[in-house]
C-alpha cells in the first residue's frame, strides 16, 4: 500500500483530535473526582444498611420522609452491610455514596495512558519530520 504526502499529512489531526478529547476526558474526571472529594471534607454523612443485591439504597432525613438511589452499574465504596451516603448542606435528597479509589485509579490510568501515546505519537512524528538525514 503506498501512502501520499496528503495521507501523510492528515495523521496528526486524527492524532490531535483524540489529543484534545482524551484532554477533556482527564479535566471532566478531575473535576468530577475533585467535587467527590469535597463532598467527603465539606459535606454530611449518612450512614445507612446496604445489601449488594439490591440496585438501591433506601434511606430516611429526620421527618422520616423516605428516598432512594439507583446504584445499578456503579460502583460504590461500601462497608459489609452498611454504606456512607454523602450530601451538602441540608439536601439529604441528593445524598449519594463514594466512588471506590480503585475506579479512579482504572480511569486515571487508562485515560492517562491514551493521552501519553497520543501526545508521545505527534511530537515524534514532529520530530521526525523537521529531522533532515543526510544522503549515503
Amino acid at each position: 500500500m503506498d501512502y501520499s504526502d496528503d495521507d501523510f499529512e492528515k495523521t496528526p489531526v486524527l492524532r490531535i483530535v483524540f489529543l484534545v478529547i482524551f484532554s477533556f476526558l482527564l479535566m471532566l474526571i478531575l473535576f468530577m473526582h475533585t467535587k467527590e472529594i469535597l463532598l467527603i471534607v465539606k459535606g454530611n454523612v449518612l450512614t445507612t444498611s446496604y445489601r449488594k443485591e439490591d440496585g438501591f439504597i433506601f434511606y430516611h432525613d429526620e421527618a422520616g420522609k423516605g428516598y432512594q438511589v439507583d446504584i445499578r452499574g456503579i460502583p460504590v465504596k461500601h462497608q459489609e452491610n452498611q454504606i456512607d451516603l454523602y450530601y451538602f448542606n441540608d439536601k439529604i435528597e441528593e445524598a449519594k455514596p463514594l466512588t471506590p479509589m480503585y475506579f479512579w485509579i482504572v480511569v486515571y490510568a487508562f485515560f492517562g495512558i491514551l493521552f501519553t501515546v497520543c501526545l508521545v505519537s505527534i511530537v515524534s512524528f514532529y520530530k521526525k519530520k523537521h529531522t533532515i538525514h543526510a544522503r549515503k
